[in-house]
């Protein structure tokens, strides 16, 4: 017998996921988006097709756009996928060349697109960490996406136009251009909130994306690690590099973090007497991702403790400013991935082999495979919560004293003076703990 359909009352109280509303019509429920999908097979593989937002289109409506998907698909064997595809682009196009023939409105607000670009940055960065580039990486694709649009006035710019921009970038850089897509909407949001513009936001999200083609979701790729015996030659390699950027890699080699949480740890941020780097915490304003319990204690080596004494003895007094950046680059700024990156292909490990980021996926390694321990523990030297929330309200623990150990074996074995082959190969965690009490 088959299921019993859900009354719109039903679906109203229905919570995150994707749940059967009638046959072959399912809600997908994921943050505020609540989307009607039609389901079916085709040739003995799953598809899925969108019939829009439950806030535009009534369940009566959505079951009537189910039915005659079926009709198509099992009478007709069509695929109605990738020609709802086609019809969407079609409709762009037809939007593209309607936008050239709309009058154009008789009151300008005197304010350009570009402006409102500046004006939204500088108040979405009140939120952010401050960082010298935050603005320039948020605009940036905005500026290079809707390009045609910074010139125009705030109020001419319509939905037809951000879709102009955005449908070449859609499906090959469809992430950048999503958020960029994301942003155009916030930016909007300031400029009615300002008086730019008078009446809605013209922008909406979940109806644009709804009008651009639907992008395939492609198997993620993870960032490509450096072999775990190689990377005592690399950081011996580092220290011999004079430039400083090798020393800061080799700091955030050690160190287990993520590029921009070590490119923007500034001095205050240390207490090297307790051997402790304090990453500032919170929400919006933290450098960190997946970290939400206050700051972070990240605990310092011996290798990380002697970097930091040298940049001490180093640093120069800047009157411009009191807690300056620990490992600046040029012109004051933060190092980037990209710019480290370059470190690694000097040193013959091509763009597949190794990568900024991977080398936190060998960290990881060495911790699994010679270091004992709680596996909570390990993730914690990765600044991952991996507890569940329930578990977490109850351990609120840093493991702080077991991360120590850890990371110090690693930084020994990272300077060359514990081996993996210590003991033979048997032996795993005996040689690095006894190396480090001694």
């Amino acid at each position: 017998m088959m299921p019993k359909s859900l009354t719109e009352r039903q679906i109203a109280r229905l919570h995150q996921g994707t749940h059967r509303c009638a046959p072959s019509l399912y809600i997908q429920i994921r943050g505020g988006s609540r989307l009607w999908i039609y389901r079916y097979l085709l040739a003995g593989k799953a598809r899925s097709l969108s019939l829009g937002s439950l806030d535009t289109v009534t369940l009566d409506e959505a079951i009537a756009a189910a039915a005659a998907a079926r009709v198509r698909v099992r009478r007709d064997g069509v695929d109605v996928v990738p020609e709802r595809r086609a019809e969407r682009t079609a409709e762009v196009v037809k939007l593209a060349e309607a936008r050239a023939l709309e009058p154009v409105p008789l009151r300008k607000s005197g304010h350009t697109f570009g402006e409102a670009i500046d004006v939204a940055a500088q108040e979405e960065s009140r939120n952010w960490k401050p960082h010298p580039d935050a603005i320039a990486k948020w605009t940036g694709p905005i500026k290079k996406y809707c390009g045609a649009l910074v010139s125009k006035d705030v109020t001419q710019v319509r939905e037809a136009d951000v879709i102009e921009c955005l449908l070449p970038y859609w499906t090959t850089s469809h992430q950048t251009a999503l958020r960029t897509l994301g942003r155009v909407v916030c930016i909007m949001g300031h400029a009615r909130r300002l008086g730019w513009i008078a009446g809605d936001n013209p922008i909406v999200q979940e109806r644009a994306k709804e009008k651009l083609p639907r992008v395939t979701k492609t198997k993620a790729r993870h960032h490509p690690a450096m072999p775990l015996r190689a990377v005592p030659d690399f950081v011996k390699g580092l220290r011999a590099n004079p430039n400083p950027m090798a020393q800061f890699f080799e700091f955030l080699i050690l160190a287990g973090t993520r590029c921009n949480e070590a490119a923007g740890a500034r001095w205050s941020e240390f207490d090297l007497k307790e051997k402790l780097w304090i990453i500032p915490g919170g929400h919006a304003v933290s450098r960190l991702k997946r970290w939400q319990h206050g700051d972070f204690r990240v605990p310092l080596s011996d290798g990380m403790l002697a970097i930091l004494q040298a940049r001490q003895a180093a640093r120069e007094a800047d009157e411009d400013d009191a807690d300056p950046l620990v490992f600046p680059a040029p012109k004051a700024r933060a190092w980037t991935a990209l710019q480290v990156t370059k470190l690694l292909r000097d040193a013959g490990f091509a763009k597949g082999v190794a990568s900024v980021h991977g080398m936190r996926s060998t960290l990881r390694q060495f911790l699994a495979e010679h270091c004992e321990g709680e596996r909570v523990a390990k993730e914690l030297c990765l600044a991952h919560e991996t507890r569940e929330d329930t578990e977490a309200a109850y351990d609120r623990g840093d493991y702080l004293r077991e991360r120590r150990g850890m990371m110090a074996a690693w930084g020994a074995y990272c300077g060359g003076r514990v081996s993996l082959d210590t003991a033979g190969a048997g032996a795993t965690v005996l040689p690095l703990r006894h190396a480090i009490a001694a």
